[in-house]
């Protein structure tokens, strides 16, 4: 990209809209750089610093894509660059879109201090939503540059697991009958829901469910784990699965000498 005193897209609300990501294709190749770049008031992730010249100042600019309503894997390329060591964060922004820095929710990060081009790879974004793709340079090593971005989609849609809300928990059966299960999960692509308890923006929760046996004991295992530390936390309900039905009866936070599950509760409510 040629050399652009003050970038357009050096403010959120001037974001550069590279477009829909189609499935299985790729936004334009589209030159940047962040010479002359600021900060704004509230910015995440960057140092406000009062003198452009100091060290550890940051100079951001801001790109926004769409997501298509078949999403599939989306890689953001950042490439070609030439003076900085290029640093990714990518934020969501949700219904209604606006560019307020209170309204995103960070998705992720990538630099790659072995290069100065990076990828950031999301196989997880939600279809049809608008996404924040701010460019800095890692201080020091590359402040600021030249650069080209691009991204793409691979063509394999994602989809969240069956019982990523609690409205659509697994029903394990009644614990009065005997042992249940084994039942196979996984939280690849789950979400969190408004006012869901215990999470951050950035969790994926599954939801389960069983009927207490008349002895108040239930022993839950969660083993044969692949790629997860596992952890839940254990609720009774007063009727339907509204959140503020339940009543937090027990939890078990990830042992961090085993990603395995082995936690037993001795009080819970028969029924």
């Amino acid at each position: 990209g040629g050399v652009n005193s003050y970038p357009t897209n050096d403010s959120i609300c001037n974001a550069t809209n590279l477009g829909t990501v189609p499935s299985n294709g790729a936004t334009p190749t589209t030159a940047g750089n962040n010479f002359c770049a600021t900060t704004e008031p509230g910015e995440p992730n960057v140092d406000n610093c009062p003198t452009v010249s100091a060290l550890t100042c940051d100079e951001s600019v801001w790109y926004q894509f769409t997501t298509s309503a078949t999403v599939g894997e989306i890689t953001i390329t950042v490439d070609n660059t030439v003076g900085i060591d290029a640093a990714i964060n990518l934020y969501m922004a949700p219904p209604p879109v606006t560019c307020n820095f209170a309204d995103l929710v960070q998705i992720s990060n990538a630099n790659n201090l072995l290069s100065s081009d990076v990828t950031l790879v999301e196989p997880c974004l939600l279809p049809n939503t608008t996404y924040y793709v701010q460019i800095d340079g890692v201080d020091i090593l590359g402040d600021y540059g030249t650069f080209d971005i691009t991204v793409s989609d691979n063509g394999v849609p994602t989809s969240s697991p069956s019982n990523d809300n609690i409205c659509a928990a697994t029903f394990m059966g009644d614990l009065g009958t005997g042992t249940l299960g084994p039942v196979v999960g996984t939280n690849d692509c789950a979400t969190v829901e408004p006012n869901e308890p215990g999470v951050g923006n950035n969790d994926e929760t599954v939801w389960y469910s069983f009927v207490a046996p008349p002895s108040g004991q239930a022993t839950i295992d969660i083993n044969s784990i692949q790629g997860i530390d596992a952890n839940f936390s254990l609720y009774h309900t007063s009727g339907g699965c509204a959140f503020d039905s339940l009543s937090q009866v027990g939890n078990n936070h990830n042992d961090l000498l085993s990603f395995d599950v082995d936690f037993t509760e001795d009080c819970i409510i028969p029924g």
